[in-house]
């Protein structure tokens, strides 16, 4: 058995080198430039000149989240132009992504091998793989978020968990708040393992997380003379009806176009091995609110983006804006469940692993055709009897609401 194991282990860490390589030979042969990040570039100089004192060019800096906008105005004031920021802002999304599977593999190698697939093949295989060679702030996203729950489970100083806390706070308007409860959670279930540190790492965390959301208040107050992001909090940019909302929750888990059924299966099948082992094990106070922070950030998560006027991303595949934080929940499981002293821990034969892995893989495989032409993504676009195509919702939101239950 231990032979089969080890066998195992080989082959998937071939195939792992081998996705990577594809996946950096795609992010510098094809890279992708999305439209919203070319927005976001071209405030660039508005941006510049706001921060250097001219408070009239304020209004006009990008109204995205700060994260991604620290790498492009630096490289702005460098004096690259668009083109080049957009393009090192693809390859830093792939590098990011690429250092948080080294992390996890120089960790979990030779104690954990399980963790270090579940990483890999969740990114690797999954909705995110598109994003993975785009300018989208998803993959950034993804890759901190994975440093941060390894940076809090493992023997990392608190600083390093408070500064990656701090990143993924100014990632979108309302990450602050999600921040908080997976760092709660992380907690109880550092608790589970009986590790060392697990207030410091918090206290770390919530003091990043803070901070973070104070440089969103005062960005906002800089560009909006108001602590919200009044451009994003705009009623056009809401959902129509509770009736629509509804239905738009329901589409998020079951839409063919994007829902977490069809498109995200790893995570998915968790599920119920994660729940026989909660069945078998003691629901201590820690058990309980390991798994309650878990089910708020995901049902915070999806709940919000149901009230939104389009909770997939708008031209997304998958769910765009919630797939970060359902790998991080996904991952949290994971990585607490795989150490011996945790009391929350199950186990699978390597041959139903194996199985498991290539049913997914299977089931996953149009991500990667996704990921190698964009216009399988715009085909789901397409115009329709009742839809034209791809509208802005400024100019009729009616005709929007209308594509967008269309397309879903």
């Amino acid at each position: 058995m231990r032979a089969m194991i080890n066998h195992s282990k080989k082959i998937f860490a071939v195939l792992l080198v081998l996705l990577n390589v594809l996946l950096l030979y795609k992010a510098l042969s094809n890279p992708i430039a999305e439209f919203d990040t070319g927005r976001l570039v071209e405030g660039m100089p508005a941006l510049a000149k706001c921060l250097s004192g001219d408070n009239a060019l304020c209004s006009e800096a990008p109204y995205f989240a700060p994260l991604q906008q620290i790498p492009a105005l630096a490289l702005h004031l460098l004096g690259l132009g668009y083109d080049q920021i957009l393009l090192l802002l693809v390859w830093i999304n792939t590098a990011l992504i690429i250092a948080a599977q080294i992390v996890f593999w120089r960790r979990y190698n030779k104690d954990h091998h399980s963790t270090i697939a579940f990483l890999s093949l969740v990114i690797l295989t999954g909705p995110i793989l598109p994003y993975l060679t785009s300018s989208f702030s998803e993959a950034m996203v993804v890759a901190l978020l994975a440093m941060a729950v390894f940076a809090f489970i493992n023997a990392v100083p608190a600083v390093v968990t408070g500064f990656l806390f701090f990143l993924i706070s100014i990632s979108k308007d309302t990450a602050p708040l999600w921040c908080i409860f997976l760092a709660f959670g992380l907690f109880f279930g550092l608790n589970i393992r009986n590790g060392s540190g697990a207030k410091q790492k918090l206290i770390a965390a919530v003091i990043g997380t803070l901070a973070g959301a104070l440089i969103m208040v005062g960005f906002n107050l800089l560009r909006y003379d108001s602590v919200f992001n009044t451009f994003h909090s705009q009623s056009m940019f809401m959902s129509e009806s509770t009736q629509q909302s509804l239905y738009q929750l329901l589409a998020l888990f079951i839409s063919p176009n994007g829902g977490l059924f069809y498109f995200w299966l790893i995570p998915l099948l968790l599920i119920l091995p994660a729940s026989l082992a909660l069945k078998k094990t003691a629901l201590t106070k820690d058990v309980s609110l390991f798994w309650g922070s878990r089910i708020i950030v995901i049902g915070g998560v999806l709940l919000s983006l149901s009230l939104f006027y389009s909770p997939f991303g708008w031209v997304a595949w998958g769910s765009r804006l919630a797939l970060p934080w359902l790998f991080a929940v996904s991952l949290m499981l994971v990585v607490v469940s795989t150490d011996d002293r945790a009391s929350l821990k199950f186990r699978l034969p390597v041959a139903i692993k194996w199985l498991l892995g290539i049913l997914a893989g299977l089931w996953h495989l149009p991500h990667a055709f996704a990921a190698l032409s964009p216009s399988i993504m715009m085909s789901v676009f397409k115009p329709t009897d009742v839809c034209p195509g791809l509208l802005n919702v400024a100019s009729d939101k009616a005709l929007n609401t209308i594509c967008m239950n269309e397309f879903m």
